[in-house]
């Protein structure tokens, strides 16, 4: 949802609209597990992953992608598999997809 409302302050010339929705899939899955798990808010996963908290921001609101060792990272703190992350975000863009 945070993610969805930052779209409009991005610069979406610079990125592929594929790669822009997988990009805000990801956050939103993120940002949607967070409150699954009692509304983690962002400082407190910031500290259990040992992602910085301005670039967690950054990513959830889109602003640029997380990368691979971040999103291990918060899946280890948020007690998830990676691929639970990844993967829900992209089967809901596939099915998005295949709905237009």
């Amino acid at each position: 949802m945070f993610a969805k409302r930052m779209l409009s302050h991005m610069d979406a010339t610079k990125l592929s609209d594929e790669a822009l929705r997988v990009r805000l899939a990801v956050a939103n899955e993120v940002n949607a597990e967070m409150g699954r798990q009692g509304r983690i808010s962002g400082q407190r996963l910031a500290a259990n992953s040992g992602v910085p908290y301005r670039t967690l921001m950054r990513c959830l609101s889109g602003d640029r992608p997380f990368s691979v060792d971040e999103l291990a990272e918060i899946a280890r703190a948020l007690r998830v598999p990676i691929g639970h992350l990844v993967g829900t975000a992209t089967r809901q863009y596939s099915d998005v997809l295949a709905a237009a």
